[in-house]
């Protein structure tokens, strides 16, 4: 699905050319009320235009909504997918998709989001809730950014040919099984950064010779030109991993920190984890929250959290706060992704609730901040026990297996409660087991009755009732 997403981007950005921004919609004076609603009806329609997507669960769904009436809608589920390209019209404000079943768009609650529902077919026995889901939300599908020179790539030889013969179609849909003799060594791709790590390679030394060393700091020197610096970054981000010296390296990053060029800091903020960084170095990275470039902010998070693991919370968690009420998206969600539970505090965890809340944010908040969190505050509990509701198991799966470890003594029994009410009405293998293993960490005499009802039942698996009995055994010890 993500290659197909991708393949979607290019899509995306022809048809979204002609979008009417979302701030237009405002009658013009002059104009009657009924043309004026019918200007706002088609500028909204404009906003749907673009390719979209959601999952639920194992199932994806893209719809791509193109300037000439005509939609593409995309079904992949485990072992088929499906593709049909069919009309829409304006309908309400909104778009009517003509597929069958059909499928009804509305504006979302901003411009990366559409409100989308599908329609129930009693005659073909069609329940879309069964077989999907009858209403949910959409996001646009993001522009893939190629790395710098990726188009300027030459293509394999063989494209050059302008005709294909008969044993291409003969092999066409094949994998080729090349023999001893076809093979050739695979060519190591070109890349700013071989040099060095050929060096470290064929010296079978962990560290970067003097030559290469000279060299990045002439690089990186005061003199150089920016593209010279950039370059040389590019390079020790790329390399480091390799096993070069990384002290020798660190004191020619920090600097650059401070850098007016704002790609020049952020590569140097890319360098920082690789280099391992130390925590005395932490106060040059907090300043760069309020940078005012947001591609260098995008990776401020990152660093930081590398190089405060954990520690240090009175100078990281108000330097992540301010990132995570950045006011591009782009930079709180990087934020959000470089999380892992790291850091909370009772304003920090409330923050990341109410992103969890956003929509633009709702799965990564999920997945990164509050299931990763060491320690989880009733508020964090409550709310990973809000979320074994949602219907995607990405996300209620994330917040059960979240609920297996560090929850705080005092949310035990509110956690207990909540897993009791959730366990018999969880239909997702995953999520329940991850339910259930949650359980055994906070069930007291109260979950008894339930453990007992699903060792009896019939109707249970044999995973949910040894996970159960498990559980019991766990109960009738502390007797």
């Amino acid at each position: 699905m993500r290659q197909l997403s991708t393949t979607l981007v290019g899509i995306a950005l022809a048809m979204c050319a002609g979008c009417a921004p979302r701030d237009a919609q405002v009658p013009e004076a002059g104009l009657s009320d009924s043309v004026s609603q019918a200007r706002i009806e088609d500028e909204s329609r404009q906003s749907l235009l673009g390719s979209w997507s959601v999952t639920s669960g194992l199932k994806s769904l893209v719809i791509c909504i193109y300037h000439d009436g005509q939609a593409m809608v995309l079904l992949r589920q485990p072992g088929q997918s499906s593709a049909e390209q069919v009309p829409w019209e304006p309908f309400h404000g909104g778009i009517l998709v003509q597929g069958m079943p059909r499928l009804r768009l509305w504006l979302g609650r901003h411009d990366q989001e559409l409100r989308a529902e599908i329609e129930p077919v009693p005659e073909l026995d069609y329940d879309p809730d069964r077989e999907f889901l009858s209403r949910f939300f959409m996001h646009r599908i993001g522009i893939r950014h190629l790395p710098e020179g990726w188009v300027e790539r030459p293509v394999p030889p063989e494209w050059e040919r302008k005709t294909l013969d008969d044993a291409w179609d003969a092999t066409a849909g094949r994998q080729h099984a090349a023999t001893d003799a076809d093979r050739t060594p695979r060519a190591t791709p070109a890349a700013p950064a071989d040099d060095l790590v050929a060096e470290v390679a064929e010296s079978g030394q962990q560290v970067l010779g003097e030559k290469s060393l000279e060299r990045l700091r002439e690089m990186l020197s005061t003199g150089s030109s920016p593209g010279q610096k950039r370059l040389a970054l590019d390079r020790i981000r790329r390399s480091a991993p390799a096993g070069l010296d990384r002290d020798q390296l660190r004191p020619l990053v920090l600097p650059l920190l401070k850098s007016e060029d704002a790609r020049i800091r952020k590569l140097a903020l890319q360098c920082l984890p690789a280099l391992k960084a130390a925590s005395p170095d932490l106060e040059l990275v907090v300043t760069m929250a309020g940078d005012v470039s947001s591609e260098v902010r995008t990776n401020v998070g990152s660093a930081l959290i590398a190089l405060g693991q954990g520690d240090y919370p009175e100078h990281v968690v108000p330097a992540l706060t301010e990132l995570l009420n950045d006011s591009d998206p782009k930079v709180v969600d990087h934020t959000i992704r470089s999380m892992w539970g790291q850091y909370s505090s009772p304003e920090f965890d409330e923050l990341l609730i109410q992103l969890s809340r956003n929509p633009r944010h709702h799965h990564n908040a999920i997945y990164f901040c509050l299931s990763t969190m060491r320690s989880k505050s009733i508020p964090v509990c409550r709310r990973l026990i809000e979320e074994l509701d949602d219907p995607d198991w990405n996300n209620s799966g994330r917040a059960a297996w979240g609920l297996t470890r560090g929850v705080v003594e005092d949310a035990k029994p509110l956690v207990e409660d909540g897993l009791l009410k959730a366990l018999p009405e969880e239909k997702h293998e995953y999520t329940r087991n991850q339910e259930f293993r949650a359980l055994r960490g906070v069930a007291t005499e109260n979950s008894r009755p339930f453990l007992t009802a699903v060792v009896d039942s019939e109707t249970e698996t044999e995973k949910s009732k040894e996970l159960a009995r498990a559980i019991l055994a766990d109960l009738d010890s502390r007797r």
